[in-house]
């Protein structure tokens, strides 16, 4: 167990049950604690790969990474929950996210090409 789930485990079992639904919302707590989230030392080893140079955190092949790596997880989240229709609508919009970045590229070396040739 990673020690952020130890500590939000230990603020569940420090707080009073407001409502006689406290030991479902513990249940949910535990099952949906970091499991859509990209860890930061994966985070950082998708961004050393994808950089153009060493302090580039946010160009466009970076931001297409990350977002394949969190479209990833996703499928593999809905191949095990395939009812979870709020997480497919999210996986959608990822993929569109990434189309997007990818036509911006595609735009920027047909520009690229253009000026070489002229």
């Amino acid at each position: 167990m990673s020690s952020p789930i130890k500590t939000t485990l230990l603020i569940i079992k420090l707080r009073p049950p407001a409502t006689r639904w406290w030991p479902i919302a513990l249940f949910l707590d535990l099952c949906y604690t970091n499991s859509t989230m990209i860890s930061t030392k994966k985070k950082e080893a998708i961004i050393k790969k994808a950089q153009k140079h060493d302090k580039d955190t946010g160009s466009t092949e970076v931001q297409i990474s990350l977002i394949t790596e969190r479209i990833e997880e996703l499928a593999d989240h809905l191949k095990k929950n395939p009812k979870d229709f709020h997480s497919r609508r999210g996986l959608l919009k990822l993929v569109s996210d990434r189309r997007a970045h990818q036509r911006y590229i595609d735009a920027q070396k047909r520009k690229a090409e253009l000026k070489a040739t002229a």
